[in-house]
């Protein structure tokens, strides 16, 4: 009798086993003891189960073929899994890799809090007066995250909340948010918290750091 064709096999590739969240993966596939080309779907689960990426690629005889993806800000961080598959002859064959999505808890910090001037230089609070906070931030990576800053005066009373979402690269960045002082906010000292999420926690934000506070008098 005839020799049995070998059977088809998956070969997954990827480049590395940790990932950011926003980074490039690029997965690369190839098949054994094929003699056309063949589809291939590629599914990629996040540490739930739930699909994030569905693909179909063409794979080539002796040659492989990739595809290139990114992890959303706002995805799950945790063990990824990517399963490769593919059906010839009724056979359905498939393949699996995994790899990690790294937390962006703690690459990303609020190196430092302060009452400033519009152009950043250090200032008071005073009644009926625009105040500025001038945030200092500090990334191991580059993200886009969403800087709040909350304002109350000595009795409590909020003053506003004012927020910046903007890019940042590595190393350190400064935003200055502006509030206006009220006329009767009350005197003495007022707190001011600052907070930095992926998005805002209505849109599945999640915190990216613990919460910074300060103290700062406000003057007549």
């Amino acid at each position: 009798p005839p020799e049995a064709e070998p059977p088809v096999s998956i070969s997954i590739g990827i480049g590395n086993t940790e990932y950011n969240l926003n980074e490039i993966i690029t997965v690369s596939v190839n098949l054994s003891n094929i003699s056309d080309n063949q589809q291939v779907i590629i599914d990629v689960l996040d540490p739930e189960g739930t699909p994030v990426v569905i693909r179909a690629m063409t794979v080539s005889p002796n040659s492989s073929s990739s595809i290139d993806f990114k992890v959303s800000e706002n995805s799950l961080t945790g063990n990824y899994k990517i399963v490769a598959s593919v059906t010839t002859g009724g056979t359905t064959v498939t393949e699996s890799i995994y790899f990690k999505i790294k937390s962006q808890y703690n690459q990303f910090q609020i190196a430092s809090v302060e009452v400033t001037d519009q152009q950043g230089n250090p200032s008071t609070l005073n009644r009926g007066d625009m105040a500025y906070v001038k945030v200092t931030l500090t990334s191991d990576i580059s993200i886009e995250p969403l800087v709040t800053v909350n304002l109350f005066d000595a009795e409590l009373t909020t003053l506003g909340v004012g927020s910046i979402k903007s890019p940042l690269n590595h190393g350190e960045s400064e935003m200055i948010l502006s509030f206006l002082i009220p006329n009767d906010a009350a005197l003495g000292d007022a707190d001011i918290f600052v907070n930095a999420f992926t998005n805002w926690v209505s849109s599945g934000g999640i915190p990216l750091t613990p919460e910074f506070s300060i103290t700062a008098e406000i003057s007549p």
